[in-house]
């Protein structure tokens, strides 16, 4: 049996769960996430109809994606760790998102086993809107809940519930972390 935890570095519950495996006789590999620039870590070739794809792991091991017998698709989160002497924010993000995406391309490609939080259903369960839904049809109880960009039904909303209304994100973004926080009259201004 082999094992992939896909996760960003210095993952505690990650550490934790390879050691215990590793423990039982299980073949166990992390990936670190937030370390694919600069290492030479993702590569994909394709050649008379066959698909090849491998990854380095943390420990810096060749690991044939195809040869795994489970994933655990963890956590694509944490600062990237990039070379220094990538300055350019634009090429700083570039690098990020397409490193993310080969090594998205790389397992739903190449992997043929047992996933742990497949990719997809990962990336759908991140989803605000999606989490309010779900959470609502399974019975609990969901706040008062507006997600809209027109600006006169975000009024009225925080109006009718005398602006006691947290905000936040949907999605956010790696460039600015930002937090929920209550509206004040004077935002909507």
């Amino acid at each position: 049996m082999r094992i992939a935890i896909l996760t960003r570095k210095d993952d505690f519950h990650a550490l934790v769960v390879c050691d215990a495996l590793r423990a039982q006789g299980v073949e166990c590999v992390i990936v670190e996430t937030d370390r694919l620039a600069g290492r030479g870590c993702l590569s994909w070739s394709a050649s008379g109809g066959l698909a090849h794809a491998t990854i380095r792991d943390a420990e810096d091991h060749i690991v044939d994606v195809a040869s795994l017998d489970a994933v655990w698709w963890r956590r694509l989160t944490g600062d990237p760790q990039l070379p220094v002497s990538v300055q350019d924010e634009a090429a700083r993000d570039l690098i990020t998102r397409d490193c993310r995406a080969t090594l998205a391309g790389l397992f739903l490609s190449a992997f043929k086993g047992q996933w742990v939080s497949h990719p997809e259903a990962t990336r759908l369960a991140e989803n605000k809107v999606l989490q309010l839904n779900a959470g609502h049809h399974a019975g609990l109880r969901v706040p008062r809940t507006l997600v809209s960009q027109d600006p006169a039904r975000i009024r009225q909303f925080c109006e009718e519930l005398d602006y006691c209304v947290v905000v936040k994100t949907v999605a956010g973004t790696p460039m600015t972390p930002l937090l929920a926080g209550k509206i004040m009259p004077e935002m909507l201004a």
